[in-house]
């Protein structure tokens, strides 16, 4: 299902819902049966909701949709929107990749969803038969949200490090990446500055099985000249 389908997907299955009159949590198989659609649109919805309800439960299935089609408008609006600008929230020039401070202290922001999970593989408090156990013992994690929405900028991934560094950080996981770099010098004379702190970077395979060593996923562990040819 595309950005349109969940969306579609999602209003009628929330007036469903309504319609019924119980929290998702609430929905049985029996009032999905007892529902009379009042469109074919809600038609549709009932019967992936009926599909569903009977292997994973209507609440699951509900939040399973509200999180697609949450994840494909923000698609739309924000990474695939040429015309979207992070800056404002920013709040600087991005065209002086030399400026680094400026920011806020607002390292929640939409969707940190996947950097508390990261933070949680590595820091989750280990023995006490709560979730996980974390990959490491005495662990301190220092926040840095360096994404507001969308892509991320070279000049954010640079002063991230640079900020990281200056404050303490020992090991930077840095659990994103992307296929174009416009700025890759700056991110290199980071990632310089973090190596003569004794700094360790480590950095996110991708999630699309390519070779690195071949398909380039930036921030990378090659420095380039001015020509783009890598150098170790």
């Amino acid at each position: 299902m595309g950005q349109f389908s969940y969306d579609a997907l999602k209003r009628n299955l929330d007036a469903v819902v309504r319609e019924i009159g119980k929290k998702p949590e609430e929905i049985t198989l029996a009032d999905l049966e007892n529902f009379n659609p009042k469109s074919n649109n809600q038609r549709i919805a009932l019967g992936y909701a009926k599909d569903e309800i009977q292997t994973n439960g209507f609440v699951k299935f509900f939040d399973d949709i509200t999180e697609g089609a949450k994840y494909f408008n923000n698609q739309v609006d924000y990474h695939l929107n040429k015309e979207y600008d992070s800056r404002p929230i920013i709040g600087d020039n991005y065209e002086d990749a030399s400026e680094r401070h400026y920011g806020n202290a607002d390292v929640k922001g939409p969707d940190a969803l996947h950097g508390s999970h990261v933070a949680g593989i590595i820091a989750a408090k280990r023995n006490n038969n709560i979730g996980i156990n974390g990959v490491a013992d005495n662990v301190k994690i220092l926040t840095v949200r360096l994404v507001p929405d969308g892509d991320e900028r070279d000049k954010d991934v640079a002063n991230a490090i640079r900020y990281a560094v200056d404050n303490g950080a020992k090991v930077l996981n840095m659990s994103f990446g992307k296929s174009y770099s416009h700025n890759k010098q700056t991110v290199d004379d980071a990632v310089k500055y973090a190596e003569s702190k004794d700094v360790l970077l480590v950095h996110a395979a991708g999630n699309d099985s390519e070779d690195n060593d071949v398909e380039p996923n930036f921030p990378m562990k090659y420095y380039t000249n001015a020509k783009g040819t890598p150098q170790e």
